[in-house]
């Protein structure tokens, strides 16, 4: 009598230490494991996918295979199951992203940067400081404009990567409570309560606060500098980096942390950059944040906003979509382990259009 075969169909992350896939290469799994236990066959699944150098993300599916089925199907499943049995499990790779394993970079889009943010002020009607004014070796801010004093900071990483792993505990504990019977957990704080809601916000709105509190400084050691008592603050906030963060979370942390930690900053900018890739389609978009109405400072940084945006994106495209000096970087999924459970984020891919034509 054979030993019973269980499937799991499941998504995966490459580990960093993939020897054949780029850490943004996800793929669909399936592993046939020969184990007639359900706790000892997930044992095994984590055994098999560490040994391969995957990550668990999600589990999408667990059976109980049956034989007399599967033999009469025969093709590729009754061989996997064959295989299982001979050598006690097999595993299928299907990878989500066109050339994975090729370890070659997809073609990425230019990054909306400081140099990109100095054209927009300057469209605006503003500059930055000079040598002089900025001094040796002192706190200074980036730009002048109107009667106000602007500073840039740019959000360049995931606020809950691999290096986070205090900020990741922290994040397990909230969620924990939500999902009691769970071993693994998708990153989401629509399920959370308002109370916790804060929290989370607290949790990924450290960056924003770090970056207030320095702005703020440097706003009001330019304002000293040069004698500018009653111009006012203001804070320009790139986030090209922290994926699981939408813009207007961005942009309404950034005002809270403003309005509560400090009165220097009178105008916040919220510009938020985001791009999802399968390594062949791509989904860009970027946010100018707030919203109409604007006040007149605001619209002007938006008008320059626009034309930046457009230049950028077209001297991309007229350069056949090669990357930049300072290009993005794919979006990397979220999984890190806590208290026994398995806590993961990943980002929605473009529908696959290679797949579509080869169906053609």
């Amino acid at each position: 009598m054979t030993t019973p075969v269980q499937r799991f169909l499941l998504t995966a992350r490459p580990a960093r230490n993939h020897r054949r896939y780029n850490p943004w290469e996800t793929a669909r799994i399936c592993v046939f494991i020969q184990e007639a236990d359900e706790h000892a066959a997930l044992n095994k699944l984590n055994d098999i996918l560490s040994a391969r150098r995957w990550e668990l993300l999600r589990i999408e599916r667990h059976d109980l295979l049956i034989e007399d089925r599967l033999r009469a199907e025969g093709g590729e499943v009754w061989a996997a199951y064959e295989s299982a049995q001979k050598d006690g499990y097999h595993l299928s790779e299907f990878p989500e992203h066109f050339a994975a394993g090729s370890r070659q970079r997809p073609s990425v889009p230019p990054r909306f940067n400081e140099s990109v943010v100095d054209a927009m002020i300057t469209d605006a009607g503003g500059r930055r400081l000079t040598a002089e004014e900025r001094g040796i070796e002192t706190e200074n801010a980036d730009y002048l404009l109107d009667s106000y004093v602007f500073e840039l900071k740019e959000l360049r990483e995931e606020v809950f990567d691999d290096d986070k792993v205090e900020r990741q505990r922290k994040l397990a504990s909230l969620l924990i409570p939500y999902h009691p019977s769970d071993s693994e957990i998708q990153i989401d704080q629509a399920v959370l309560t308002a109370e916790d809601t804060q929290i989370f916000n607290d949790l990924v709105g450290a960056p924003i606060k770090n970056a207030v509190k320095k702005a703020a400084s440097q706003i009001r050691a330019t304002k000293t500098k040069l004698g500018l008592s009653d111009w006012r603050g203001g804070l320009i906030l790139l986030n090209s980096g922290s994926f699981t963060m939408s813009a207007e979370r961005c942009f309404a942390l950034a005002k809270r942390y403003c309005s509560k930690d400090t009165r220097q900053i009178h105008e916040v900018i919220c510009i938020t950059q985001s791009f999802n890739t399968n390594s062949f389609d791509h989904q860009l978009s970027s946010i100018f944040l707030p919203r109409e109405p604007r006040s007149s400072v605001a619209e002007r940084l938006f008008v320059g906003w626009k034309k930046q945006l457009f230049v950028l994106m077209n001297n991309w495209m007229s350069d056949g979509m090669r990357n930049a000096t300072d290009p993005m970087e794919p979006p990397v999924p979220i999984q890190f382990l806590a208290e026994g459970r398995v806590f993961s984020w990943a980002p929605v891919l473009p529908p696959s259009s290679w797949l579509r034509h080869s169906e053609n």
